[in-house]
Protein backbone atom coordinates (compact mmCIF):
# COMPACT_ATOMS: atom_id res chain seq x y z
CA UNK A 1 0.00 0.00 0.00
CA UNK A 2 1.32 3.57 -0.79
CA UNK A 3 1.59 6.16 2.11
CA UNK A 4 -0.91 8.66 2.10
CA UNK A 5 -0.39 12.05 0.96
CA UNK A 6 -1.37 15.56 -0.05
CA UNK A 7 -0.93 17.85 -2.52
CA UNK A 8 -1.11 21.61 -2.48
CA UNK A 9 -3.79 22.06 -5.29
CA UNK A 10 -4.81 26.01 -5.79
CA UNK A 11 -3.63 26.10 -2.35
CA UNK A 12 -5.93 23.86 -1.29
CA UNK A 13 -5.62 20.48 0.34
CA UNK A 14 -5.99 17.23 -1.68
CA UNK A 15 -5.68 13.94 0.37
CA UNK A 16 -5.13 10.60 -1.60
CA UNK A 17 -4.55 7.30 -0.29
CA UNK A 18 -4.57 3.88 -1.53
CA UNK A 19 -7.51 2.02 0.61
CA UNK A 20 -5.63 -1.54 -0.42
CA UNK A 21 -8.19 -4.16 -1.15
CA UNK A 22 -11.52 -4.69 0.23
CA UNK A 23 -14.89 -6.53 -0.95
CA UNK A 24 -17.44 -4.72 -3.05
CA UNK A 25 -21.18 -4.69 -2.44
CA UNK A 26 -23.01 -5.97 -4.62
CA UNK A 27 -23.59 -2.16 -6.54
CA UNK A 28 -26.34 -4.14 -9.27
CA UNK A 29 -28.84 -4.67 -6.63
CA UNK A 30 -29.16 -1.31 -5.69
CA UNK A 31 -32.16 1.25 -7.89
CA UNK A 32 -30.95 3.67 -9.87
CA UNK A 33 -31.85 6.40 -11.89
CA UNK A 34 -30.74 8.67 -15.14
CA UNK A 35 -29.48 11.55 -14.68
CA UNK A 36 -29.80 13.29 -17.67
CA UNK A 37 -32.39 10.68 -20.15
CA UNK A 38 -31.60 12.77 -23.37
CA UNK A 39 -28.39 10.70 -24.18
CA UNK A 40 -25.71 13.10 -23.48
CA UNK A 41 -22.60 12.58 -21.93
CA UNK A 42 -23.98 13.57 -18.23
CA UNK A 43 -26.81 10.72 -18.63
CA UNK A 44 -24.75 8.37 -16.13
CA UNK A 45 -26.77 6.24 -13.77
CA UNK A 46 -27.03 7.74 -10.11
CA UNK A 47 -27.96 5.35 -7.42
CA UNK A 48 -31.38 6.61 -6.15
CA UNK A 49 -30.28 6.14 -2.42
CA UNK A 50 -28.26 9.09 -1.37
CA UNK A 51 -26.95 7.25 1.94
CA UNK A 52 -25.95 4.20 0.56
CA UNK A 53 -23.23 3.95 3.40
CA UNK A 54 -26.16 3.22 6.03
CA UNK A 55 -27.10 0.44 4.71
CA UNK A 56 -25.54 -2.41 6.46
CA UNK A 57 -24.20 -4.34 3.27
CA UNK A 58 -21.86 -0.96 2.53
CA UNK A 59 -20.89 -0.85 6.65
CA UNK A 60 -17.43 -2.32 5.96
CA UNK A 61 -16.78 0.74 3.12
CA UNK A 62 -18.65 3.07 5.91
CA UNK A 63 -15.89 2.03 8.05
CA UNK A 64 -13.02 2.20 5.36
CA UNK A 65 -14.31 5.51 4.50
CA UNK A 66 -14.09 7.03 8.57
CA UNK A 67 -10.59 5.57 8.37
CA UNK A 68 -9.64 7.35 5.93
CA UNK A 69 -11.64 10.95 7.02
CA UNK A 70 -10.19 10.34 10.50
CA UNK A 71 -5.97 9.63 8.84
CA UNK A 72 -6.84 12.99 6.47
CA UNK A 73 -8.12 15.09 9.37
CA UNK A 74 -6.63 14.03 12.60
CA UNK A 75 -3.32 12.92 11.14
CA UNK A 76 -2.50 14.79 8.34
CA UNK A 77 -4.34 18.47 9.00
CA UNK A 78 -4.17 17.77 13.04
CA UNK A 79 -8.19 18.97 13.44
CA UNK A 80 -8.96 18.21 16.83
CA UNK A 81 -10.61 15.05 18.56
CA UNK A 82 -13.51 17.58 19.72
CA UNK A 83 -14.63 17.86 16.23
CA UNK A 84 -16.65 15.32 15.17
CA UNK A 85 -17.14 14.30 11.35
CA UNK A 86 -19.87 12.43 10.13
CA UNK A 87 -21.36 11.38 6.57
CA UNK A 88 -24.50 13.92 5.01
CA UNK A 89 -24.90 11.58 1.84
CA UNK A 90 -23.23 8.80 -0.11
CA UNK A 91 -24.32 7.25 -3.15
CA UNK A 92 -22.93 5.46 -6.37
CA UNK A 93 -22.88 6.95 -9.69
CA UNK A 94 -22.16 4.58 -12.50
CA UNK A 95 -20.57 6.02 -16.07
CA UNK A 96 -19.69 4.69 -19.54
CA UNK A 97 -17.09 5.25 -21.80
CA UNK A 98 -17.70 9.04 -22.38
CA UNK A 99 -20.06 9.82 -19.49
CA UNK A 100 -19.18 12.25 -16.89
CA UNK A 101 -20.39 13.92 -13.86
CA UNK A 102 -19.44 17.39 -15.20
CA UNK A 103 -18.40 20.45 -12.39
CA UNK A 104 -20.38 20.63 -9.75
CA UNK A 105 -19.97 21.71 -6.06
CA UNK A 106 -21.60 19.84 -2.56
CA UNK A 107 -22.50 22.83 -0.73
CA UNK A 108 -23.28 20.95 2.60
CA UNK A 109 -19.80 19.07 2.98
CA UNK A 110 -16.57 20.10 3.90
CA UNK A 111 -15.09 17.56 3.23
CA UNK A 112 -15.66 16.03 -0.25
CA UNK A 113 -14.74 12.50 -1.24
CA UNK A 114 -14.51 9.69 -4.03
CA UNK A 115 -14.11 6.09 -3.81
CA UNK A 116 -13.73 3.71 -7.26
CA UNK A 117 -15.48 0.38 -6.32
CA UNK A 118 -14.49 -0.91 -9.67
CA UNK A 119 -12.80 0.56 -12.99
CA UNK A 120 -10.69 0.13 -15.45
CA UNK A 121 -7.47 1.36 -16.62
CA UNK A 122 -9.20 4.05 -18.79
CA UNK A 123 -11.48 5.36 -16.47
CA UNK A 124 -10.94 7.56 -13.26
CA UNK A 125 -10.30 10.96 -14.41
CA UNK A 126 -11.17 13.05 -11.86
CA UNK A 127 -10.50 16.99 -12.41
CA UNK A 128 -10.80 19.39 -9.98
CA UNK A 129 -12.28 23.05 -10.68
CA UNK A 130 -12.03 25.88 -8.21
CA UNK A 131 -15.23 28.85 -8.64
CA UNK A 132 -14.20 32.36 -8.47
CA UNK A 133 -16.78 32.28 -5.81
CA UNK A 134 -14.33 30.37 -3.74
CA UNK A 135 -12.18 33.33 -3.45
CA UNK A 136 -13.94 35.27 -1.19
CA UNK A 137 -13.86 35.20 2.39
CA UNK A 138 -16.50 32.88 3.31
CA UNK A 139 -17.87 31.05 0.04
CA UNK A 140 -20.98 29.60 0.20
CA UNK A 141 -19.61 26.31 0.32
Amino acid sequence: MSKPMIFPLFSAPLYVNNVGDFPRPDIEALEYTSTMPTGESFNFLSSVDKNVLHRPEFQHIHEIVMREIEMYTRELLGVSRSVEFYITNSWINRHKPGHSAGAHVHHNSLISGVLYLKTNERSGDLVFHRDVLSLIPFPPA
